[in-house]
């Protein structure tokens, strides 16, 4: 008796640990699908990733995209590490061999980072309008937009009862001088991460519209302004 109900046990504890392995690597695909949308624009359903594979104690997840491909790599707490394209010449095994560096730096002919280079108007501005923020516990009227692109960039929305929420990260797009988009890597209220996007007036020193989605803290928000 006693030994089946150490069978028993033991059964319920690989299925516990075979589902939270499961959830985790959902996790690792869900994320890198959300960081190729967000750098190349596309649509959640466009983005196909492969099962996560542990290599040199970092987690992999390759994605396609049309007629691109590449890998996200993460740590252990879901941080990402690396996000590459992969170019012609590519071998993975060169990149197990020497960590993918040459000359101090990732080979062109294998694969290589994809970080924007985005030539932002400095600019911290303020301007009354209205809109809403909801983050799956309930929805807050809006009453002001807020950007700041001097230091970290960020935007923030405040509104009725003191309400305010700020997100920051890195700019990843622009259309001409006034609209950006902003890949949320933080927020005043706690783990965020999504898609932010600003216009501004044409003289720049106004903010006409913001719109941001995304997680926070584990729960959907969604955001907008207007003025």
């Amino acid at each position: 008796m006693r030994v089946s109900w150490v069978w028993g046990l033991a059964m319920v504890l690989l299925t516990a640990g075979a589902a939270e392995a499961q959830n985790r690597d959902n996790d690792y695909e869900r994320s890198c699908r959300q960081e190729v949308v967000n750098r190349f624009n596309a649509r959640r359903h466009e983005v196909a990733t492969q099962n996560p594979e542990e290599r040199r104690g970092n987690i992999r997840v390759r994605w396609t995209f049309n007629q691109r491909n590449g890998l996200c790599e993460y740590d252990n707490r879901l941080n990402l590490t690396r996000f590459k394209e992969f170019g012609p010449g590519y071998d993975e095994r060169d990149d197990d061999r020497d960590g993918g560096y040459r000359d101090g730096g990732y080979r062109d002919g294998g694969y290589r980072d994809r970080q924007p280079n985005i030539n932002v108007y400095r600019v911290r501005a303020d301007t009354s309008g209205r809109g809403t923020f909801s983050d799956g516990r309930g929805s807050v009227r809006i009453t002001r937009g807020w950007v700041d692109t001097t230091g970290e960039p960020s935007v923030s929305l405040t509104g009725e009862h003191n309400y305010k929420v700020t997100f920051r990260g890195e700019l990843v797009s622009a259309n001409g001088d006034r609209e950006f988009t902003l890949r949320i890597r933080s927020s005043d209220r706690g783990d965020a991460s999504g898609t932010a996007t600003f216009r501004l007036n044409g003289d720049r020193n106004e903010v006409d519209a913001i719109t941001v989605s995304g997680r926070l803290n584990g729960n959907r928000f969604d955001g907008n302004f207007s003025r």
